[in-house]
């Protein structure tokens, strides 16, 4: 039971350095960037990335759906809160 509980937290861990990695390298190179890129600047095999995301699609998708999860809740009222 520890053992999966110790795999399933590396899992974990792993997808979310590849969305870490996958945001910086898209903000530093775009969205056209290969998945072979992130993997190496992740530290992985390529492979490795799409176990997690079976499809560059994905990673894309996932990457955009935390940045702008993220981006809402660090969002300050602009002004005197008038619109």
């Amino acid at each position: 039971m520890f053992l999966l509980r110790k795999r399933q937290l590396q899992k974990e861990a792993t997808r979310e350095h590849i969305l870490e990695t996958a945001m910086r390298v898209y903000a530093e190179h775009g969205f056209s960037v290969p998945v072979d890129v992130i993997a190496q600047e992740a530290g992985l095999a390529h492979g490795s990335v799409f176990l997690h995301f079976p499809a560059k699609e994905d990673l894309l998708h996932c990457t955009l759906e935390r940045f702008f999860k993220e981006l809402g809740e660090n969002a300050q009222p602009c002004g005197n809160g008038r619109r």
